[in-house]
């Protein structure tokens, strides 16, 4: 009888303390290879093995074709899943085609509003919310001017057909006109017509800017080899890495920390989607190659320098 009552007395105590935390199983996928995505998905990992280890992801990475993220999104959508993530501008894209029928959340993605995905990143539509790497490009050129203050002619080299080119390129040109550059735009497919492009154009403009794709970064040696005179910045934290002069990137780990964020908010606290505006890192880092810049003889300011990531 008094066990009986002990159990009783703890099941009573159980609902009081709003019971154990049920597991919840989330779907993550990507099309393609993609460091950022891995990064992110790194941020989200930790964050919920903090603040929510009952969520439990089904993680189905660089899926092989777009034909076979539907069949994913297909699984997710009819297995009763909490939500999905979906990451990758262009899996953001698919994702919004599809009409996903549960929560869903987007990331290591360019503007979802200039990709269409969304209507607004304040109050997200179509039951879709999560978070961008996408940063003001005005401020970004700004303080590429800081580094580099004779700079007025720009050329942006972004990959052919990749969805945020043509986002990297639109923002390009209204901050170029709103400072007074002058600016243009280079396609590349692979490694060739990018050597091509810049060699090309050598000497015509007084900076090149590669845009943040990876058949771009990636091949930032290719960049340097055809034109080491010309001071090269990037969109991509990559691209400094690889040689470029500098960069103003988000932190894709923290970026992931606020998807699972998110996600706890939807999944956990019973939010909606349209709730959560987009996020985004709101203290970039600016990234300094000080090898490129010797290389480009440039002569940052030290104010800059002391509150930069240096790359030695």
């Amino acid at each position: 009888m008094i066990k009986a009552k002990f159990r009783h007395c703890a099941f009573i105590c159980m609902l009081m303390a709003g019971g154990p935390a049920i597991a919840q199983d989330v779907g993550v996928a990507w099309y393609g290879k993609s460091g950022m995505a891995q990064r992110v998905l790194d941020g989200l990992q930790t964050r919920l093995t903090e603040t929510a280890p009952q969520i439990k992801l089904d993680i189905r990475p660089a899926l092989s074709s777009l034909e076979e993220l539907d069949t994913t999104l297909d699984e997710f959508n009819d297995s009763a899943k909490a939500a999905q993530i979906v990451l990758r501008s262009n899996g953001a894209v698919r994702l919004k085609a599809y009409g996903p029928k549960i929560p869903s959340f987007i990331g290591a993605t360019n503007n979802p509003v200039e990709l269409g995905v969304v209507d607004s990143m304040e109050k997200p539509t179509g039951n879709i919310t999560g978070v961008t790497y996408h940063l003001p490009v005005l401020n970004t050129i700004e303080s590429f001017m800081v580094l580099h203050p004779y700079m007025d002619t720009v050329l942006l080299i972004n990959e052919a057909g990749h969805p945020s080119s043509t986002i990297d390129w639109r923002d390009t040109q209204a901050a170029c006109e709103e400072i007074g550059l002058v600016c243009s735009q280079a396609l590349a497919a692979d490694r060739s017509e990018l050597v091509k492009i810049v060699e090309q154009n050598k000497g015509r403009y007084s900076a090149i800017i590669m845009g943040n794709q990876v058949k771009i970064y990636t091949n930032t040696d290719a960049i340097i080899a055809a034109d080491s005179d010309t001071p090269l910045f990037s969109y991509s934290e990559k691209g400094v890495l690889n040689g470029a002069a500098g960069g103003v990137t988000a932190d894709d780990h923290l970026l992931g920390q606020l998807l699972a964020d998110a996600l706890v908010a939807v999944v956990v606290n019973g939010k909606s989607t349209n709730e959560l505006p987009i996020a985004r890192d709101s203290n970039p880092r600016l990234v300094i190659n000080m090898q490129a810049i010797d290389r480009y003889g440039l002569a940052p300011p030290v104010s800059i320098l002391s509150i930069a990531d240096l790359i030695e």
